[in-house]
Formats: C-alpha cells, sequence, structure tokens
C-alpha cells in the first residue's frame, strides 16, 4: 500500500530531525486506522491520539489524555507582535 501520510519538516534547507523517521513510522504503523481517505467522516484529534499514544510516549514524548485541563499538557507558549514578546491569555 503507497502511504496517504503527507508531512514535511521545517526548516527544509536542513535535515530532518533525528526522531522525524520513527515519529513518521508510528503514523504510518497506524494508518490503516487512522487514515481519513476511507471514511465517511474523520477521527477526532482525541481518537487518533489515543491510537498512537502508547508509541509516541515510547518514543519519550508527552501526549495529552483528553481535553480536561487535568488530561491536557502545559507548555509555555509565547509569540511576538510588533516586534514585542507577549505571552498568551490563557482561560
Amino acid at each position: 500500500m503507497v502511504s496517504t501520510i503527507r508531512y514535511s519538516t521545517f526548516p527544509r534547507t536542513e535535515r530532518p530531525a533525528s526522531f522525524a523517521e520513527a515519529v513518521i513510522a508510528v503514523f504510518q504503523g497506524k494508518e490503516e486506522i487512522i487514515a481519513t481517505a476511507g471514511l465517511e467522516k474523520g477521527l477526532t484529534s482525541d481518537a487518533v491520539l489515543q491510537m498512537l499514544r502508547p508509541e509516541l510516549m515510547g518514543l519519550g514524548f508527552s501526549v495529552e489524555q483528553g481535553k480536561m485541563i487535568s488530561d491536557k499538557i502545559t507548555r509555555p507558549v509565547f509569540f511576538w507582535r510588533e516586534w514585542r514578546c507577549h505571552a498568551p491569555v490563557r482561560d
């Protein structure tokens, strides 16, 4: 089967990070059950993460468990606007 999974790494002028091939392999290994090409309605992100979580965690990644605050992973994320760094507003 030819993979329907498409990906790109950045910056494109450099080789992908060393872990990229392992992550891609996780997605390709679950492709038959997560691919939406043959589905009338796509899967939710939670459903896909549930299927990928064990293998991604095995690679050392933290993976959210769900939509509840206790299931989320908190990471500081900053963005630039008008040449000044701003912290995002949280609920």
